[in-house]
């Protein structure tokens, strides 16, 4: 046997350096959370290389590896140790076989608690043969620190360090007599060392089962599911090609369709061709015919022209002769005279109206101007032009010369005036704008003070040199310091102080900077002066002033400007009354009079700047002034538009010299009436000669010779225009003769090409046409034909353009083809129709065939029949327990597992599917076609049932993962044997032989009589491994050890332990400890003294009475 011996902790959780020494029975009290458990984690940790301390009982826990190397304390990121440490843990062992020691420590280097696991630096050393604790160089006693790597060795030589984890379990577990780690045996003390943490979690047996005696089986379910992957594969391959096909067929289809609706566009286009031809064919024959019509009547036409055009100049020579006769008497040369006279005098009297039109209009325009201008120069009424006709002749044109020469200086006024009022107005936008600027100033809480604003141009410019200096800018102009005390002296205060109250303050302490800033302004500064602030300061006592004075009524918060107040008006004394001045040198009232030694003035009212009431009312103030100065300004506008119309006018009159104009057609209105007298006149002569008998039958024979010749004339001409209207209509003839030959050529032309596209429909289309014919003219036929065929392509092209091409198209984007679209790809679309329905799908079919009999043959042999073989391992693996814990006397109670088909409908209905003789493993030169076969044809069917609710669980499962979330425990619950089982523990009294299952006995019992079992199971399943083993260590570590059990069933229970021949590490609070530790060899208490823990031997107090 190897017994556990003593283990030491160095840097582990509150242990700093602390060595416990093991019995056969070790036991360890202490209060809850005072670290007895870390105890039992560094004794597991080095020798299962398990970082999992918060397994089984303590999953409540948070303990970690890395908190118990830093110390990791009660409270958020709290750690003794959070920097670089270096942890151990020497575990001694005592092989009573070969009577030596050894030691089997891990080392453990961390920077910091967030360090990352992977960094974190573990080694394992496993001593020879006679070595002990001591041996061991756990601190480099050079500065009494845990021992670096380096320097961890023994004084016969270096130990081999062992860092990978693998590696470490493996040569521990053989060192420790169990054997290889992934030998069975190795790995079953892997999963059962670690049990006995505590029981309190493990409500049910069922639980326990799981937890402690069956662990949960490792099934290798990624080949299902690639074989589920690769169905899914196949079947979605399969619906695509379905899916395909489906497609390809509605595209056939539709091409069909569209092939149908283009046959009918061809034979009406055919159809209109022929028809076409045939009206064009016909047209032709008419205007043949037509020509020859307009040829015929053209030369009845020239004949009869020929006639009237001989009978016309006959009439035209009698005419003549009828007129000269008319001319050549005395009668008729004297009324010729007379004609021409007339015809002269009109001319005339036409030049003249024209002048006496423009002397008028012109007269009009000067007499405008005179009107619009009196108000800005006055003229004499009687220089107005119509007052100037009026008077004697002979002073007309000099009253016109003098009329020139006013409108001369009206054109000059007129000028000046315009320049005035632009002037105006231009300084009136100037005051608009500065007032906008004042306003904006003051809405933002500054004054804009006298003369341009020239306090703040000083403050500013002495303010600038402060902040370049680094100094704080303080200079301030006097009045904005100032508030008054008595608004009522308001306005005498702000009139004594004048300019003063833009004077610049500054702190005594800047002023020499001030003052060079104010000299190197030089005529800048104006009227503004610069306070000697230093002065002031030294005079500040001189503060305080009498109530009666002026100087009271202004005050401030800055104790310099109410020294210079008092200094400027602290003698003028306030009266009431003017009656009081005289009483005093310097004196004034409220109303402005201000007394002065031997004189009295009257102030004059100033602006106000003082208070915050000033600038609200200089702001009122500015925006009254401002809507004013808008509203003149509108009004300026307005007058010099006005006077811009009245000047464009004065110019037009003077540039263009009006005056002279008038002067120059003045005497034409006389001249105008005199001839037109004249003209009235010879119009009367001509109507008395034109009345003379004999000159009057001369001029009806005339008239009747000139009518004839009028209307043989006509006649020609109306025969002229009939012979070239019929001339143009033969030419229009030819060109529709040319034109038509030209259109029937081309209509046959592409009838022909109709024909050698499409013979097949030539007899169609004329078969059609000679039934319309007898119906309807080829014209109408053309006409209907096209209107039909718009309609043909329309349901066509609808076709073809919303149907067919939008399925192509999608079609060629879903599978990333490129076949060609519309009517032309339909022959492609329907080979890969074809090759798609007669040749893939039939293969597509086979392969998922295939694959699923794959699929189901792996999981008959990874899945169903690993199943059942678990299951027969697990009813073998418990009769050996049984067998073991028959030997085992629990008092009276003897203790044997039962095991058991679940009892539940559906589970043990999957457990007769398991554990059917059917599910039998297959050998290689089976198949799984052969064994459905052979099988149950029911039973095929509960497998496939059983298969689908895997991998549908499986996929279930892939989805959770995918979104990040835990993954549901269904597929592993559906595969876990464990729950196709039911568990029970079987008491039996030895005495009475009666026997009871322990599931009857915790529903009726405490849980103290429930945990007994458990325990037993623990150290069944421990004397399971630790009977095989030839010397090994016989370890139970058990935490929390009893917590429901009573001293009466706690005392069978130790003595088990002692006839089990096991090494037993026990941990309870001190609660337990009457009933155990005197059952113990060797008892120590844990006890924490601030973040630090220590170990003392425990002992019980008797008292006298034995207890």
């Amino acid at each position: 046997m190897i017994q556990l011996n003593r283990v030491r902790l160095i840097n582990w959780h509150n242990f700093v350096d602390d060595t416990l020494t093991f019995e056969r029975i070790t036991y360890l009290i202490g209060v809850n959370a005072v670290g007895k458990t870390t105890i039992l984690d560094a004794i597991r940790y080095c020798l299962t290389t398990n970082k999992d301390f918060n397994a089984l009982g303590n999953r409540k826990s948070a303990r970690t590896l890395q908190g118990s190397v830093h110390g990791k304390q009660r409270g958020e990121n709290a750690y003794t140790r959070r920097g670089h440490t270096v942890s151990y843990i020497g575990v001694e062992f005592f092989d009573q076989k070969q009577g030596k020691k050894f030691v089997i420590t891990v080392r453990v280097e961390s920077e910091s608690p967030e360090q990352e696991m992977r960094h974190v630096r573990q080694t394992w050393y496993i001593s020879p043969m006679g070595t002990c604790l001591e041996d061991l160089p756990f601190i480099d006693h050079s500065n009494n620190a845990p021992s670096s790597r380096d320097k961890f060795c023994i004084s016969t030589g270096r130990m081999q360090p062992i860092d990978k984890q693998s590696e470490a379990k493996n040569m521990i577990c053989q060192r420790l007599g169990i054997g290889k780690s992934d030998s069975p045996l190795g790995k079953k003390f892997s999963s059962v060392f670690p049990m006995g943490t505590s029981l309190d979690e493990i409500h049910d047996f069922r639980t326990f089962i799981y937890e402690y005696i069956l662990p949960q089986p490792i099934m290798d379910l990624e080949a299902l599911q690639k074989d589920e992957q690769e169905l899914e594969n196949l079947q979605e391959t399969l619906a695509q090609a379905q899916r395909r096909a489906q497609q390809l067929r509605e595209i056939v289809a539709l091409g069909e369709q569209a092939i149908e609706k283009d046959r009918d566009v061809c034979v009406n286009k055919g159809f209109i061709l022929f028809a076409q031809y045939q009206l064009d064919a016909s047209t032709q024959t008419q205007l043949y015919a037509e020509r020859e019509r307009c040829i015929d009547l053209l030369r009845r036409l020239e004949k009869q022209y020929d006639e009237a055009q001989q009978q016309a100049e006959t009439a035209h020579a009698a005419y003549q002769q009828a007129w000269k006769a008319v001319q050549d008497s005395d009668e008729g040369k004297f009324l010729e005279v007379l004609r021409q006279k007339a015809k002269d005098t009109a001319r005339e009297l036409g030049e003249l109206q024209k002048k006496v039109s423009k002397c008028r209009n012109t007269q009009i325009e000067i007499t405008e101007l005179l009107q619009k201008a009196s108000a800005i120069y006055s003229v004499d009424a009687d220089m107005y032009p119509e007052a100037i006709r009026k008077q004697p002749q002979r002073n007309q044109i000099q009253m016109l010369e003098s009329l020139e020469n006013e409108i001369v200086k009206l054109n000059a006024a007129v000028d000046k005036l315009h320049v005035d009022l632009l002037v105006q107005s231009s300084n009136m936008q100037k005051t608009i704008d500065d007032l906008e600027v004042r306003i904006r100033r003051l809405e933002k809480g500054q004054f804009v003070y006298p003369d341009r604003d020239r306090a703040n141009v000083v403050r500013n410019a002495i303010n600038k040199a402060f902040a370049e200096q680094g100094m704080e800018p303080d200079a301030k102009v006097l009045c904005e310091l100032l508030y008054m005390t008595d608004e009522s002296w308001q306005d005498c205060a702000e009139a004594c102080l004048g300019y003063r109250r833009f004077d610049i303050l500054v702190s005594p302490e800047h002023y020499p900077v001030a003052k060079y800033v104010f000299e190197s302004l030089g005529e800048d500064v104006g009227r503004v002066s610069l306070l000697d602030s230093r002065a002031l300061h030294r005079d500040r006592n001189k503060a305080a002033v009498d109530e009666n004075v002026l100087a009271s009524k202004v005050s401030s918060e800055n104790l310099l400007a109410r020294v210079y107040v008092g200094e400027l008006l602290g003698n003028i004394v306030c009266c009431d009354d003017s009656s009081e001045l005289e009483n005093y040198p310097h004196s004034a009232t409220r109303d402005l009079l201000r007394h002065y030694p031997y004189r009295l003035a009257r102030l004059r009212k100033q602006e106000r700047y003082i208070g915050l009431e000033a600038r609200k009312k200089q702001l009122d103030d500015a925006k009254k002034q401002h809507r004013q100065m808008i509203k003149q300004a509108k009004e300026l506008t307005d007058q010099i538009g006005t006077v811009s119309e009245l000047r464009e006018l004065s110019h037009s009159v003077v540039y263009r010299k009006c005056v002279a104009t008038v002067r120059e057609y003045w005497d034409c209105e006389q001249e105008y009436n005199e001839l037109s007298n004249q003209y009235s006149q010879t119009q009367r002569e001509i109507a008395e000669w034109e009345n003379n008998p004999l000159l009057r039958g001369l001029q009806s024979k005339e008239q009747r010779m000139k009518a004839d010749w009028e209307a043989k004339k006509k006649l020609c001409e109306d025969l002229a225009g009939d012979r070239k209207s019929q001339e143009d209509k033969r030419k229009e003839c030819e060109l529709n003769i040319t034109r038509v030959q030209n259109r029937t050529a081309t209509s046959l032309e592409a009838w022909e090409l109709f024909g050698d596209e499409y013979p097949m429909l030539i007899s169609e289309v004329e078969a059609k046409y000679s039934d319309a014919i007898k119906r309807r003219t080829p014209e109408q036929i053309v006409d209907n034909q096209k209107g039909r065929h718009r309609r043909f392509e329309s349901d066509r092209d609808d076709v073809v353009n919303n149907l067919l091409i939008p399925a192509q198209r999608q079609f060629n984007q879903e599978y990333s083809c490129d076949v060609i679209v519309g009517i032309e790809g339909i022959d492609l679309f329907r080979a890969q129709h074809d090759q798609l329905v007669q040749i893939d799908l039939e293969r597509y079919s086979a392969s998922l065939q295939k694959a699923k009999e794959r699929c189901r043959e792996r999981f008959r042999k990874d899945i169903l029949y690993r199943m059942k073989d678990d299951i027969r391992n697990a009813r073998r693996q418990f009769r050996e327990l049984s067998r073991i814990m028959q030997e085992l006397r629990y008092g009276e109670e003897m203790y044997q597992f039962q095991v058991r088909e679940s009892q539940d409908p559906e589970n043990g209905r999957i457990y007769a599917l398991i554990m059917s003789e059917q599910n039998e493993q297959m050998t290689q030169e089976e198949s799984m076609f052969n064994m459905a076969a052979m099988s149950d044809q029911a039973y095929e069917a509960q497998i496939d049932e059983f298969v689908e609710r895997i991998l549908s669980a499986a996929r279930e499962t892939a989805e959770t993962r995918q979104k990040g979330k835990r993954a549901d425990r269904q597929m592993i619950e559906l595969v876990d044997y464990r729950q196709y089982l039911d568990y029970d523990i079987i008491i039996t009294n030895t005495k009475t032989g009666e026997t009871v299952p322990l599931s009857k006995v915790s529903q009726d019992s405490s849980g103290g009589e429930n945990q007994a079992p458990f325990y037993i199971a623990i150290c069944a399943s421990l004397l399971q491994i630790y009977q095989k083993c030839e010397n090994g260590i016989r370890l139970v570590l058990l935490d929390e050890a009893f917590s429901k059990m009573t001293s009466d069933r706690i005392k069978p229970m130790m003595k088990m332990f002692r006839q089990m021949d096991l090494q037993v590490l026990l941990i309870t609070t001190v609660e337990k400890a009457s009933a155990i530790q005197p059952m113990c060899d060797v008892t120590y208490s844990i006890v924490k003294s601030g973040s630090r823990n220590s170990v003392a031997p425990f002992f019980l107090e008797v008292s006298d009475d034995g207890v």
